[in-house]
């Protein structure tokens, strides 16, 4: 038979459970914060920071550039080039059977062509980019520079070195030199 259990037994088995939650949620709680202390810890690396920094970089690339993979439509140049050589190699084969050799075919049905010259604009090696990613390299080119600029002045200033200045107005550089 089945015990029917009173009321304080009941509570005596959820305080129970409770406490045992709580020590849980408690072990937790210290894990998470000796996990973000010694991320923290990890991250103070200059090492790891520059690797989470280009992990992120190639992840930002990834998500707005893509892979280069997608499958595109035969170019006309190609199409014209295939067809030309399905052309050549038709009269090379029927002067073939009327008894000229290979060789000898192929020189007569290339000698009566005229040549081909396919003329194509040069794109820099890239395709066509769309205006954002246009303008996310405009924006990155200038972010690089400033970033390298004030680099550089930050590496000078601790090294201690004095870069000559820029040429004032008047033609001068600098600071006028001391009169004696």
């Amino acid at each position: 038979m089945e015990k029917t259990l009173t009321r304080a037994e009941v509570e005596a088995r959820l305080k129970g459970k409770d406490e045992a939650i709580a020590r849980r949620l408690d072990a937790i709680k210290a894990e998470v914060a000796g996990a973000g202390a010694s991320l923290r810890k990890a991250l103070d690396n200059p090492l790891v920071a520059v690797g989470a920094m280009l992990a992120g970089g190639l992840l930002l690339g990834w998500m707005l550039g893509g892979r280069r993979t997608r499958r595109q439509a035969p170019r006309l140049d190609a199409m014209v080039l295939d067809a030309l050589a399905e052309v050549i190699a038709d009269e090379a084969v029927a002067l073939m059977e009327a008894g000229a050799s290979p060789e000898e075919a192929l020189h007569e049905v290339l000698r009566r062509r005229a040549p081909v010259v396919l003329v194509r604009p040069d794109d820099g090696g890239r395709e066509a980019d769309g205006v954002l990613r246009s303008l996310l390299r405009l924006a990155g080119g200038v972010l690089t520079s400033i970033v390298l600029r004030n680099a550089i002045e930050v590496a000078v200033d601790r090294l201690g070195l004095h870069l000559p200045s820029e040429p004032e107005e008047d033609g001068r550089a600098g600071d006028p030199a001391p009169e004696a």
